[in-house]
């Protein structure tokens, strides 16, 4: 049995919990003595919530814990509930805000932080990787990721167009050209970005593709945006692409399910608005999070402004489909094949 009296699930054990925890409170934020701590749960990651509260506690801060299931619940059958005013004001008034929820909800839930908060160092919000205590991560899992990350953004510095295939068939080319770099790490500096910090399993480098000149054929083998929902696809769903936007879907019950999101929200949504490429070792695939393993890419449609530097398009929606097994190439240069870095 565990805090509450909950049950631990999977291979985990509040022991390797607090080890895990530890590493997000010490190594990844770096939480400090004094600070105020929110942490917002929902009732399916309780014990979780508890352990990372018991640790910030252990290290001087002032944690406070708040259950938004009732806002969580509604998403689980398909409809986001936006969290209220009073608990978007405890957000502003915390220096660190973890969210701790299912992770369907945080990820809905990172891309409003925008609209309601400018994050800085003194105030930012995280969202915390499901199954703590099952990961199999370390200090070192981080540091190796933050490493990498930064060698191969390095890589993409000054960079104008980037091209990805895939053995699935993808063969898309995108222009970055003028477009910084959004990272996304474990280790980095508080406020990285304008969205909730997906941590610690992602390591993920961001770009806002320029809007219009992106061509060629995707092929989404992993994660995929859907109504309300943005999970594992059992069939690979096809895109093609011209001047930016997606003008052709096929693949499915899947596919169509994507064409009925996209047709749902605006013309902005058919926009390829982001350019992310996976760079950690321990996301896990058919997850959300496999969005930042190396070897994969993913690429977002819709909104792009106000997030990811340089964006300029503006949609009711954002939404990803990751390909997997990439080959990544740079102004002609590979620097990644599938899982390994050539640098």
């Amino acid at each position: 049995m565990g805090a509450s009296g909950l049950t631990l699930t999977g291979h985990s054990s509040i022991t390797t919990m607090v080890k895990e925890a530890s590493v997000i409170v010490d190594n990844t934020i770096g939480i400090k003595k004094g600070e105020k701590v929110t942490i917002a749960k929902d009732s399916g990651r309780t014990i979780e919530a508890e352990v990372l509260a018991s640790v910030s506690n252990a290290r001087g801060a002032e944690v406070l814990v708040v259950d938004i299931s009732p806002y969580v619940i509604p998403w689980q059958t398909g409809r986001y509930a936006d969290p209220p005013e009073h608990f978007k004001e405890l957000v502003k008034s915390s220096n660190v805000t973890l969210v701790v929820t299912d992770q369907e909800f945080s990820q809905r839930f990172s891309h409003s932080v925008h609209h309601f908060l400018n994050q800085t160092e003194e105030c930012s919000v995280y969202q915390i990787d499901e199954g703590m205590g099952t990961w199999d991560y370390s200090a070192e899992d981080a540091l190796l990721i933050a490493d990498r990350s930064k060698q191969i953004m390095n890589a993409f510095r000054s960079a104008k167009t980037v091209r990805v295939t895939s053995p699935g068939g993808t063969n898309v080319t995108l222009s970055i050209e003028r477009r910084d770099c959004l990272p996304v790490t474990p280790i980095m500096p508080r406020a990285p970005t304008q969205s909730a910090t997906p941590i610690p399993l992602w390591g993920e480098l961001n770009w806002a593709p320029i809007e219009d000149l992106t061509e060629g054929r995707v092929i989404i083998d992993g994660i995929l945006m859907r109504s309300n929902s943005e999970s594992a696809v059992n069939n690979p769903v096809e895109w093609i692409v011209k001047g930016g936007r997606i003008v052709k879907v096929s693949g499915g019950k899947e596919a169509d399910d994507f064409r009925k999101a996209l047709e749902a929200a605006d013309e902005n949504a058919y926009v390829i608005g982001e350019l992310g490429i996976g760079t950690g070792h321990k996301a896990r695939f058919g997850r959300m999070e496999e969005k930042g393993r190396l070897g994969t890419v993913h690429l977002g449609v819709g909104n792009n402004k106000g997030v990811y530097p340089g964006g300029t398009n503006v949609s009711k929606i954002h939404g990803d489909g990751s390909i997997r097994n990439v080959t990544v190439e740079v102004d002609g240069r590979k620097i990644i094949e599938r899982e390994e870095v050539l640098l």
